[in-house]
């Protein structure tokens, strides 16, 4: 299988799982390989937008995983152009290349909270209405759309995850994604946490392990459609700083700031379907969750200060 974008935090955790049960692997990426010597790794250096490394990218594929974006929420409306032209436009160049070298199955990893914009009701079930209200949301809704388009049209078939807030190893503190991550780090080193609004918003976290054992289940099974994908369970941003305290020890600065307006109040997803389709549970709770992270985390820097 091809995984596009496999070097990053959702990518390189799957690249690790499946590598380990021997899979044979390959991975597009822009940057250069950090990925550790996976025997069944395969590591291609490019961009997604090129046609022609793309192609060869494909060649002998049956899956792919598209876990690719270049923006994110609290990016995407500083330029939707460029967020159209680098998700969208380079999605329908990989849909092209799958009908012509016919590859049938696509896992693409949407959002579980922007495409749906203010919910009318939690938690959100798969058929609450679509009204996102950032540009990152709008375009992960078209690039859905294109991709159901394309199996009906050509008979490719797709697992859309609508991921709620992963966290855990390998997430970058640099991109201004991933709360967990981001507080974690600010926490741990002394730094103030910014909090957009009074810390009352509610969103479901689900850690990197649960994610990746689904996206297994979903690349070896033959069941299709759309499903959301979460912990089912809501927290707010005072619960999350205090869960990072509780585990850490450590005390959190805090600076409150004005919401932002495409941030919604609430956010928690139904997860029920996936369950129930996949025979998939989560294994971690918010607390057990973020106690690994800190444990990795904690071996991790033991490990770079030994070397």
């Amino acid at each position: 299988m091809l995984i596009l974008g496999g070097a990053g935090f959702i990518g390189s955790n799957l690249v690790k799982a499946l590598c380990a049960s021997n899979a044979n692997v390959k991975v597009l990426n822009h940057g250069p390989n950090k990925l550790p010597d996976y025997p069944t790794l395969e590591y291609i250096q490019g961009s997604i937008s090129d046609k022609e490394v793309l192609g060869k990218a494909l060649d002998g594929v049956t899956t792919v995983f598209h876990l690719i974006s270049s923006t994110t929420p609290s990016s995407s409306n500083k330029d939707p152009v460029a967020d159209i032209e680098t998700n969208l436009v380079n999605l329908i160049g990989l849909l092209d290349l799958m009908k012509e070298k016919r590859i049938s199955k696509i896992i693409f990893i949407s959002s579980g909270g922007t495409v749906y914009g203010e919910p009318l009701y939690t938690p959100i079930d798969i058929n609450h209405p679509l009204n996102p209200i950032c540009s990152y949301g709008v375009v992960k809704v078209a690039m859905e759309n294109y991709i159901k388009m394309y199996g009906h049209l050509y008979n490719i078939q797709s697992v859309i995850l609508r991921v709620a807030n992963p966290y855990g190893t390998g997430q970058s503190t640099l991109k201004g994604q991933g709360v967990i991550t981001d507080f974690m780090y600010k926490i741990q080193t002394n730094r103030t946490i910014d909090v957009w609004g009074d810390g009352s918003s509610i969103r479901d976290y689900i850690f990197i392990d649960d994610l990746i054992s689904l996206c297994i289940k979903a690349s070896t099974s033959d069941i299709y459609g759309t499903f959301n994908v979460g912990s089912g369970s809501g927290y707010s941003v005072k619960q999350i700083i205090s869960s990072i305290e509780s585990v850490t020890g450590l005390k959190a600065t805090i600076n409150y700031m004005k919401p932002r307006l495409f941030d919604v109040k609430s956010v928690v997803l139904d997860i029920s379907e996936t369950q129930d389709k996949f025979s998939w549970s989560t294994q971690y709770n918010l607390i057990q969750g973020i106690k690994k992270y800190h444990e990795e985390l904690l071996v991790s820097n033991n490990s770079e200060q030994s070397s």
